[in-house]
Protein backbone atom coordinates (compact mmCIF):
# COMPACT_ATOMS: atom_id res chain seq x y z
CA UNK A 1 0.00 0.00 0.00
CA UNK A 2 1.07 3.33 -1.00
CA UNK A 3 2.46 5.47 1.98
CA UNK A 4 0.76 8.85 -0.34
CA UNK A 5 -2.38 7.52 -0.49
CA UNK A 6 -3.00 6.54 2.85
CA UNK A 7 -1.73 9.91 3.45
CA UNK A 8 -4.52 11.64 1.08
CA UNK A 9 -7.21 9.75 3.57
CA UNK A 10 -5.78 11.34 6.71
CA UNK A 11 -5.73 14.80 4.72
CA UNK A 12 -9.16 14.51 4.13
CA UNK A 13 -10.62 14.21 7.46
CA UNK A 14 -10.00 17.75 7.39
CA UNK A 15 -12.46 18.82 4.92
CA UNK A 16 -14.66 16.12 5.30
CA UNK A 17 -15.48 17.31 9.11
CA UNK A 18 -16.41 20.70 7.68
CA UNK A 19 -18.71 19.11 5.90
CA UNK A 20 -21.51 18.75 8.24
CA UNK A 21 -23.55 20.97 10.43
CA UNK A 22 -21.93 21.65 13.26
CA UNK A 23 -23.10 24.28 15.38
CA UNK A 24 -20.83 27.28 16.56
CA UNK A 25 -18.17 25.96 13.73
CA UNK A 26 -17.56 26.06 10.14
CA UNK A 27 -19.76 24.59 7.79
CA UNK A 28 -20.88 25.02 4.00
CA UNK A 29 -24.12 26.53 5.18
CA UNK A 30 -22.05 29.40 7.47
CA UNK A 31 -20.84 32.61 5.97
CA UNK A 32 -16.87 33.87 7.33
CA UNK A 33 -16.80 32.66 11.22
CA UNK A 34 -14.32 33.57 13.43
CA UNK A 35 -12.43 34.66 10.02
CA UNK A 36 -12.79 30.51 8.09
CA UNK A 37 -14.56 29.51 5.33
CA UNK A 38 -15.95 26.14 4.81
CA UNK A 39 -12.86 26.36 2.16
CA UNK A 40 -10.17 27.23 4.11
CA UNK A 41 -10.22 23.42 5.60
CA UNK A 42 -10.30 22.09 1.92
CA UNK A 43 -6.95 24.07 1.28
CA UNK A 44 -5.95 22.60 4.85
CA UNK A 45 -6.51 19.22 3.41
CA UNK A 46 -4.52 19.78 0.52
CA UNK A 47 -1.95 21.83 2.12
CA UNK A 48 -1.21 19.41 5.46
CA UNK A 49 -0.93 15.82 3.28
CA UNK A 50 2.57 16.33 2.41
CA UNK A 51 3.59 16.42 5.92
CA UNK A 52 1.04 13.76 7.12
CA UNK A 53 3.01 11.66 4.35
CA UNK A 54 6.25 12.83 5.75
CA UNK A 55 5.05 11.59 9.28
CA UNK A 56 4.18 8.14 8.10
CA UNK A 57 6.83 7.74 6.70
CA UNK A 58 8.89 8.80 9.87
CA UNK A 59 6.98 5.65 12.08
CA UNK A 60 7.55 3.24 8.62
CA UNK A 61 11.40 3.30 8.79
CA UNK A 62 11.67 4.63 12.63
CA UNK A 63 13.53 8.14 11.82
CA UNK A 64 15.04 9.28 14.69
CA UNK A 65 14.74 12.69 14.55
CA UNK A 66 14.83 15.72 17.30
CA UNK A 67 11.04 15.55 17.46
CA UNK A 68 9.19 13.08 16.25
CA UNK A 69 6.37 14.95 15.03
CA UNK A 70 5.46 18.31 15.99
CA UNK A 71 8.10 19.89 13.80
CA UNK A 72 5.26 18.47 11.12
CA UNK A 73 2.60 20.31 12.97
CA UNK A 74 4.27 23.27 13.33
CA UNK A 75 5.69 23.58 9.49
CA UNK A 76 1.91 22.14 8.42
CA UNK A 77 0.39 25.01 10.26
CA UNK A 78 2.79 28.01 9.04
CA UNK A 79 1.62 26.93 5.27
CA UNK A 80 -1.96 26.53 6.05
CA UNK A 81 -1.59 30.16 8.28
CA UNK A 82 -0.28 31.66 4.81
CA UNK A 83 -2.41 30.33 2.47
CA UNK A 84 -5.78 30.74 4.54
CA UNK A 85 -4.75 33.68 6.64
CA UNK A 86 -6.42 31.53 9.40
CA UNK A 87 -5.88 28.83 12.00
CA UNK A 88 -8.12 25.96 10.77
CA UNK A 89 -5.86 22.76 12.29
CA UNK A 90 -3.64 23.52 15.56
CA UNK A 91 -5.82 21.19 17.49
CA UNK A 92 -6.46 19.02 14.93
CA UNK A 93 -3.09 18.51 13.90
CA UNK A 94 -1.83 17.67 17.43
CA UNK A 95 -4.43 14.47 17.39
CA UNK A 96 -3.29 13.89 13.32
CA UNK A 97 0.13 14.12 13.35
CA UNK A 98 0.56 10.98 16.51
CA UNK A 99 -1.97 8.97 14.19
CA UNK A 100 0.13 9.43 10.99
CA UNK A 101 3.25 8.34 12.48
CA UNK A 102 1.30 5.24 14.02
CA UNK A 103 0.01 4.32 10.30
CA UNK A 104 3.77 4.24 9.84
CA UNK A 105 4.51 1.99 12.51
CA UNK A 106 1.50 -0.49 11.34
CA UNK A 107 2.81 -0.55 7.79
CA UNK A 108 6.36 -1.58 8.75
CA UNK A 109 5.11 -4.48 10.92
CA UNK A 110 2.54 -5.46 8.12
CA UNK A 111 -0.50 -5.34 10.64
CA UNK A 112 -3.57 -4.65 9.37
CA UNK A 113 -5.02 -0.04 9.45
CA UNK A 114 -8.05 -1.80 9.72
CA UNK A 115 -8.31 -2.26 13.57
CA UNK A 116 -8.79 1.34 14.79
CA UNK A 117 -7.50 0.43 18.19
CA UNK A 118 -4.60 -0.57 17.66
CA UNK A 119 -4.16 2.43 15.33
CA UNK A 120 -4.91 4.56 18.12
CA UNK A 121 -2.84 2.79 20.70
CA UNK A 122 0.20 3.36 17.98
CA UNK A 123 -0.74 7.03 18.13
CA UNK A 124 -1.28 7.62 21.85
CA UNK A 125 2.86 5.77 22.64
CA UNK A 126 3.62 8.19 19.55
CA UNK A 127 2.50 10.81 21.65
CA UNK A 128 4.03 9.48 24.71
CA UNK A 129 7.46 8.60 23.55
CA UNK A 130 7.99 12.74 22.43
CA UNK A 131 10.95 14.43 23.10
CA UNK A 132 11.40 17.85 24.16
CA UNK A 133 12.14 19.04 20.68
CA UNK A 134 8.35 17.94 20.19
CA UNK A 135 7.56 20.40 22.78
CA UNK A 136 9.72 23.09 21.76
CA UNK A 137 8.18 22.91 17.95
CA UNK A 138 4.78 23.11 19.61
CA UNK A 139 4.99 25.27 21.63
CA UNK A 140 6.43 27.37 18.39
CA UNK A 141 3.78 26.24 16.46
CA UNK A 142 0.70 27.67 19.46
CA UNK A 143 3.39 31.09 18.97
CA UNK A 144 2.40 30.86 15.13
CA UNK A 145 -1.38 30.58 15.64
CA UNK A 146 -1.84 32.70 18.55
CA UNK A 147 -5.11 31.36 19.92
CA UNK A 148 -7.37 33.71 21.30
CA UNK A 149 -8.16 31.14 23.93
CA UNK A 150 -4.69 30.85 25.35
CA UNK A 151 -3.47 34.38 27.46
CA UNK A 152 0.10 35.52 28.38
CA UNK A 153 -1.86 35.79 31.63
CA UNK A 154 -3.05 32.41 31.97
CA UNK A 155 -2.43 30.56 35.36
CA UNK A 156 0.07 27.17 34.18
CA UNK A 157 1.31 27.05 37.74
CA UNK A 158 4.77 25.13 37.49
CA UNK A 159 4.86 24.43 33.21
CA UNK A 160 6.66 27.13 31.03
CA UNK A 161 4.24 29.38 29.70
CA UNK A 162 3.85 29.53 25.80
CA UNK A 163 4.13 33.19 25.52
CA UNK A 164 7.39 33.30 28.04
CA UNK A 165 10.54 34.47 25.90
CA UNK A 166 12.55 32.31 27.38
CA UNK A 167 10.31 29.20 27.10
CA UNK A 168 12.83 27.26 24.79
CA UNK A 169 15.94 28.17 27.81
CA UNK A 170 13.26 26.40 30.07
CA UNK A 171 11.55 23.34 28.34
CA UNK A 172 15.11 22.53 27.71
CA UNK A 173 16.21 22.59 31.61
CA UNK A 174 13.04 20.76 32.25
CA UNK A 175 13.42 18.32 29.78
CA UNK A 176 9.84 17.00 29.57
CA UNK A 177 8.63 15.52 26.17
CA UNK A 178 5.02 16.73 24.46
CA UNK A 179 3.55 13.73 26.23
CA UNK A 180 4.34 14.60 29.55
CA UNK A 181 3.74 18.31 29.46
CA UNK A 182 0.32 17.28 27.55
CA UNK A 183 -1.04 14.77 30.53
CA UNK A 184 -0.21 17.86 32.90
CA UNK A 185 -2.59 20.08 30.77
CA UNK A 186 -5.27 17.81 30.59
CA UNK A 187 -7.50 19.88 33.31
CA UNK A 188 -7.77 22.90 30.76
CA UNK A 189 -7.14 21.07 27.23
CA UNK A 190 -9.41 18.64 26.33
CA UNK A 191 -7.07 18.01 23.10
CA UNK A 192 -4.13 17.68 25.22
CA UNK A 193 -6.03 15.56 27.21
CA UNK A 194 -6.74 13.51 24.20
CA UNK A 195 -3.94 13.16 22.44
CA UNK A 196 -2.32 11.02 25.92
CA UNK A 197 -5.64 9.08 25.75
CA UNK A 198 -7.53 8.97 22.53
CA UNK A 199 -10.25 7.47 23.54
CA UNK A 200 -12.85 10.15 22.89
CA UNK A 201 -11.48 9.40 19.54
CA UNK A 202 -12.23 5.81 19.56
CA UNK A 203 -15.77 6.46 21.17
CA UNK A 204 -16.74 8.69 18.02
CA UNK A 205 -15.82 6.51 15.38
CA UNK A 206 -18.07 3.64 16.65
CA UNK A 207 -20.66 6.47 17.41
CA UNK A 208 -20.57 7.55 13.49
CA UNK A 209 -20.32 3.73 12.71
CA UNK A 210 -23.81 2.74 14.63
CA UNK A 211 -25.57 5.58 13.32
CA UNK A 212 -24.61 5.56 9.92
CA UNK A 213 -26.19 1.76 10.50
CA UNK A 214 -29.28 3.51 11.11
CA UNK A 215 -29.69 5.94 8.62
CA UNK A 216 -26.90 6.10 6.07
CA UNK A 217 -26.38 9.94 6.04
CA UNK A 218 -22.83 10.57 7.03
CA UNK A 219 -23.17 14.47 7.27
CA UNK A 220 -26.28 13.52 9.72
CA UNK A 221 -23.93 11.25 11.81
CA UNK A 222 -20.91 13.66 11.84
CA UNK A 223 -23.53 16.13 13.34
CA UNK A 224 -24.82 14.04 15.87
CA UNK A 225 -21.22 12.29 16.87
CA UNK A 226 -20.62 15.85 17.37
CA UNK A 227 -23.53 17.13 19.54
CA UNK A 228 -22.74 13.60 21.33
CA UNK A 229 -19.37 14.78 22.29
CA UNK A 230 -20.47 18.27 23.70
CA UNK A 231 -23.29 17.09 25.28
CA UNK A 232 -20.95 14.63 27.80
CA UNK A 233 -17.82 17.20 28.01
CA UNK A 234 -17.47 20.60 28.22
CA UNK A 235 -15.14 21.93 24.95
CA UNK A 236 -12.15 23.66 26.85
CA UNK A 237 -11.99 25.83 24.04
CA UNK A 238 -15.49 27.51 25.04
CA UNK A 239 -14.68 27.34 28.73
CA UNK A 240 -11.55 29.13 28.63
CA UNK A 241 -12.66 31.93 25.90
CA UNK A 242 -16.17 32.00 27.10
CA UNK A 243 -16.54 31.11 30.77
CA UNK A 244 -18.26 28.19 32.66
CA UNK A 245 -21.68 29.02 32.54
CA UNK A 246 -21.36 29.30 28.61
CA UNK A 247 -19.44 26.24 28.68
CA UNK A 248 -22.05 24.43 30.59
CA UNK A 249 -24.81 25.82 28.63
CA UNK A 250 -23.20 24.83 25.38
CA UNK A 251 -23.14 21.48 26.46
CA UNK A 252 -27.30 21.51 27.67
CA UNK A 253 -28.44 22.69 24.51
CA UNK A 254 -26.36 19.64 22.46
CA UNK A 255 -28.02 17.36 24.60
CA UNK A 256 -31.59 18.69 24.37
CA UNK A 257 -31.33 18.95 20.16
CA UNK A 258 -29.28 15.76 20.22
CA UNK A 259 -32.04 13.83 22.07
CA UNK A 260 -34.43 15.68 19.75
CA UNK A 261 -33.43 14.75 16.57
CA UNK A 262 -32.47 11.04 17.28
CA UNK A 263 -36.18 10.44 16.19
CA UNK A 264 -36.99 12.26 13.34
CA UNK A 265 -36.49 10.28 10.41
CA UNK A 266 -36.60 13.23 7.86
CA UNK A 267 -34.79 16.21 6.92
CA UNK A 268 -36.76 18.21 9.30
CA UNK A 269 -33.49 17.17 12.21
CA UNK A 270 -31.46 20.19 9.99
CA UNK A 271 -34.12 22.80 11.87
CA UNK A 272 -33.57 22.13 15.15
CA UNK A 273 -29.87 21.87 14.61
CA UNK A 274 -29.76 25.01 12.66
CA UNK A 275 -31.42 26.97 15.58
CA UNK A 276 -28.86 25.61 17.99
CA UNK A 277 -26.14 27.19 15.43
CA UNK A 278 -27.74 30.45 15.45
CA UNK A 279 -27.66 30.41 19.35
CA UNK A 280 -24.39 29.42 19.50
CA UNK A 281 -23.61 32.02 16.78
CA UNK A 282 -25.22 34.94 18.92
CA UNK A 283 -23.46 34.09 21.44
CA UNK A 284 -19.95 33.62 20.30
CA UNK A 285 -19.95 29.97 20.96
CA UNK A 286 -17.25 27.95 19.08
CA UNK A 287 -16.47 24.38 20.37
CA UNK A 288 -13.59 23.93 18.41
CA UNK A 289 -11.75 21.02 20.66
CA UNK A 290 -14.72 19.23 19.74
CA UNK A 291 -14.72 19.60 16.09
CA UNK A 292 -10.55 18.58 16.42
CA UNK A 293 -11.84 14.92 18.28
CA UNK A 294 -14.45 15.10 15.19
CA UNK A 295 -11.95 15.15 12.36
CA UNK A 296 -9.24 12.67 14.28
CA UNK A 297 -12.02 10.13 14.26
CA UNK A 298 -13.14 10.45 10.71
CA UNK A 299 -9.06 9.96 10.38
CA UNK A 300 -9.29 6.52 11.44
CA UNK A 301 -12.56 5.88 9.95
CA UNK A 302 -10.83 6.41 6.52
CA UNK A 303 -7.71 4.61 7.47
CA UNK A 304 -9.72 1.78 8.51
CA UNK A 305 -11.70 1.17 5.50
CA UNK A 306 -8.70 2.08 3.11
CA UNK A 307 -9.93 -0.30 0.74
CA UNK A 308 -13.25 1.02 0.64
CA UNK A 309 -12.92 4.82 2.02
CA UNK A 310 -16.07 5.53 0.53
CA UNK A 311 -18.06 3.21 2.78
CA UNK A 312 -18.33 5.57 5.58
CA UNK A 313 -19.68 8.44 3.63
CA UNK A 314 -21.80 5.88 1.25
CA UNK A 315 -23.90 3.97 2.59
CA UNK A 316 -24.87 1.86 -0.35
Amino acid sequence: MKIEYVASLISSAFALEALALKPGNVHPFTGIRNNMLYEDFVLTANIAQPYITRCIRRGYYHRRTRALFADLIRRALEKVLISTGSNTCLGSLLLIMPISYGVGMILATSKRLSDIKLLLEKARETVLASTVWDAIEFYRAVRKAMPSYIRRTDDVGEQVNVWDPQYVKKLLEKGEGLGIILEKTCPRDMVACEAVTYNLTLETTRFIEKRLNIHGDFRRAVTEAYLHILSENIDTMVLRSRGKEIAVYASRLASEALSRITGIDDESWMKVVRLVDEEFERKGICPGSTADIIVAALAALLISNHNKPYTIYKVL
